[in-house]
């Protein structure tokens, strides 16, 4: 699970998470994040 700063939160695979918090961060954000940056934010649940 990822929670961005605004409140979104996205459940799923490490490959369902990273591009849905990518596109969420470009199209809400205008911001560029790697599978990296999605991953160290990312938390079991």
């Amino acid at each position: 699970m990822v929670r961005c700063e605004c409140g979104f939160e996205v459940r799923g695979t490490e490959d369902e998470i990273v591009p849905a918090l990518q596109k969420h961060a470009g199209e809400s954000h205008n911001m560029k994040v790697t599978r990296e940056q999605v991953l160290a934010r990312a938390h079991a649940i």
